[in-house]
């Protein structure tokens, strides 16, 4: 797996900035870790999971996981990434689907 503290490319892949199309350029082109991970895991493709993956490593998407008051994933993706970070599926907080 990805080492948990490789510096970052100068700019996210468009995979990733296109997520960020609300965003103004500057946070698009470094936006912080909690945006990343929210856009990445509600949205992203299989080349932005690369790319989080590869950037930041599990360590830091568990820790938001578990640290997020509310996540606004479905049932399957928070699946699929407790499956991926070994967070159990107790430890985070989904929204209501009437919220998402």
């Amino acid at each position: 797996m990805a080492q948990e503290n490789r510096s970052l490319p100068s700019h996210p892949p468009a995979a990733v900035t296109r997520l960020l199309w609300e965003y103004d350029e500057i946070v698009q082109a470094n936006p912080p870790f909690k945006i990343l991970a929210a856009k990445i895991a509600e949205h992203g493709d299989l080349e932005a999971i690369r790319w989080l993956l590869a950037t930041h490593g599990t360590a830091p998407l568990a820790a938001w996981l578990r640290s997020a008051r509310v996540v606004s994933l479905d049932e399957r993706a928070a699946a699929f990434w407790c499956l991926l970070t070994g967070v159990r599926r107790d430890e985070i907080h989904i929204s209501p689907t009437w919220v998402r």
